[in-house]
């Protein structure tokens, strides 16, 4: 897309599959970096929709995984505890396809 580099949000919480995209790349291994792209980066993008910000939810998302307190600055909102159960199926299920995909490394 033109850009020399990103950093993902949704990285904080799953790392691995960013790494994975970034390496298949690298090799470029196009195959997997568009299956990559089509079957995980939109799983990682819903974890920004529990609230209006994506802060928010990943500070949710955190919370959830030992990380860190949901608690953000104003004006972004803080996850209620209703949010917190959005946000836990929401990991369950990016966790379970990321445990699910694999890379082929050979």
């Amino acid at each position: 897309a033109g850009a020399d580099g990103v950093v993902s949000t949704p990285a904080n919480l799953f790392p691995g599959p960013f790494v994975d995209l970034y390496r298949s790349f690298c090799e470029g291994r196009m195959d997997l970096v568009d299956r990559i792209d089509r079957e995980l980066i939109p799983l990682l993008g819903k974890l920004l929709t529990v609230l209006p910000t994506g802060a928010g939810s990943i500070k949710a998302a955190l919370e959830l995984q030992g990380v860190c307190a949901r608690h953000t600055v104003s004006p972004w909102p803080e996850a209620s505890e209703s949010d917190l159960l959005d946000m836990k199926k929401l990991l369950d299920e990016t966790t379970r396809a990321i445990d699910r995909f694999q890379v082929n490394d050979g």
